[in-house]
């Protein structure tokens, strides 16, 4: 993430209780999980893609996040959770919370 997303001065990374849930539905866009129901969700988070899901520590999961990393500064692991980076870690922290109180408003 933090090669991808130069202006990045924090990644946080978390499992939040309503985005995993997300990550396992069928029929979604999977360049853009969820849509853009609030402003804020739109100016904090933007796209969420998804990521497939890799082993834990396989290369391959850190090259799929890198690409996904290059659009999106936040990314949705398959089965597992949130990755979000944020020029501070507040903003990342805002955007996490932001990412997680959307999918409870729809």
């Amino acid at each position: 993430m933090y090669c991808e997303r130069q202006s990045a001065g924090a990644v946080v990374h978390l499992h939040p209780t309503h985005a995993v849930p997300i990550s396992i539905l069928d029929g979604l866009n999977p360049d853009d999980l969820l849509p853009p129901l609030m402003a804020y969700y739109v100016m904090r988070v933007g796209r969420l893609p998804l990521v497939a899901h890799f082993p834990r520590g396989e290369v391959a999961l850190a090259k799929a996040v890198g690409l996904k990393a290059r659009k999106s500064h936040a990314v949705l692991l398959a089965n597992h959770g949130l990755v979000v980076a944020g020029k501070t870690l507040r903003q990342a922290q805002y955007a996490t919370e932001e990412q997680e109180e959307t999918p409870s408003c729809s």
